[in-house]
């Protein structure tokens, strides 16, 4: 699946995604409950690969 972003567009969308990063990490860091911690550690590796991809693209262009 591919879109076309513009560079500014890019940029808000790693920023947004940059803050919900930070927040999941608190959650996990506050949560006690095991089964829960690892999803929300899954979605933080998903999202940080996510992001990886995305920071690439914008260094691309």
């Amino acid at each position: 699946m591919n879109y076309n972003l513009t560079e500014t567009e890019l940029e808000l969308l790693i920023d947004v995604l940059s803050g919900y990063l930070n927040d999941l990490r608190d959650e996990i860091r506050h949560t006690d409950n095991r089964s829960y911690k690892e999803e929300l550690r899954l979605r933080e590796k998903t999202l940080n690969t996510i992001m990886e991809k995305f920071r690439q693209k914008n260094e691309s262009n």
